[in-house]
């Protein structure tokens, strides 16, 4: 079975990684929860010793700005956030709509738990993925006019007469017209 990183940096005293980024509301305070639910004091005291010129927040892409300067890591480290042990960075101003990474270069973060994603907008609203409503149509006035519903009966009524009258005279025979089958008339024409 194999072991998972993650529970390997929870068991280490000398060693832990960023779980996640949430950015505050001022989008200038970030707090990093870490792979710890609570750190052991040696580690704890590690991580409150680093300064803020070994964090790193760079943007991906055309962001702007490109660079976000930490101001400071808050020290002491504040108390656990919902049982996860955490980092508070101050930074120098909002990054912009892109993808930043923050990355910490000491020796206390595991590198493959270090250098994240994450972006300042993330609990700005956006429309990229929510259907704009429909535009509101005034509604048509109904038109009010006179129709008299009998008129369709009334047609029907008198084709089904002329129906009934051809079908009558099929019925009944055909017609002698004293015409023959070429339409010329042959009475009067005496036969020889």
């Amino acid at each position: 079975m194999a072991v998972d990183r993650a529970d390997l940096l929870r068991a280490s005293s000398t060693l832990t990684g960023i779980d996640f980024i949430q950015v505050g509301p001022a989008q200038t305070d970030l707090l990093l929860f870490l792979q710890h639910d609570t750190l052991p004091a040696a580690l704890a005291a590690a991580l409150a010793a680093i300064t803020a010129d070994k964090i790193h927040i760079t943007g991906e892409g055309q962001v702007d700005p490109p660079l976000v300067k930490v101001l400071a890591n808050v020290s002491p480290l504040p108390p656990p956030v919902d049982g996860r042990a955490v980092m508070r960075l101050l930074v120098e101003r909002p990054g912009g709509f892109g993808h930043y990474r923050l990355r910490i270069d000491a020796p206390q973060i595991d590198p493959y738990y270090n250098d994240l994603r994450f972006s300042f907008k993330a609990a700005c609203d956006s429309e990229l993925d929510c259907k704009q409503p429909d535009p509101e149509c005034p509604q048509d006035e109904p038109v009010d006019f006179p129709v008299d519903y009998r008129a369709r009966f009334l047609e029907l009524s008198a084709g089904a007469d002329r129906f009934r009258v051809a079908a009558l005279s099929r019925l009944a025979g055909p017609r002698r017209s004293g015409r023959g089958h070429d339409g010329a008339g042959t009475a009067g024409r005496a036969r020889r």
